[in-house]
């Protein structure tokens, strides 16, 4: 579901990463509407990697590999991805 929320959200006026940041910065720049493109199109990226292998877990692994990906390990890299978004804008902001 999140996947299709996000690429459809390419689709249209503006990305959904967009709508987001124009709750904080209304006037958002030309740079920073590429930008979250960019990003919606690194978490449709990670959406459909991350269905890939729930999918696979779900038909082919253990029961007990299942949960560790499901349950766990696919939380942990939704962290990371928002960890690093959250540095690489912070860093791109401070460059302009």
């Amino acid at each position: 579901a999140m996947l299709l929320l996000f690429a459809s959200s390419l689709y249209s006026e503006q990305s959904i990463i967009e709508r987001m940041a124009r709750i904080k910065e209304p006037n958002l720049p030309e740079t920073g509407i590429r930008y979250t493109k960019n990003v919606t199109m690194v978490w449709c990226a990670f959406f459909t990697l991350n269905g890939f292998i729930a999918l696979f877990t779900a038909l082919w692994a253990s029961d007990e590999t299942w949960l560790f990906y499901n349950g766990f390990l696919a939380y942990v890299l939704i962290g990371l991805l928002v960890t690093t978004e959250w540095l690489i804008r912070y860093r791109v902001k401070n460059k302009t």
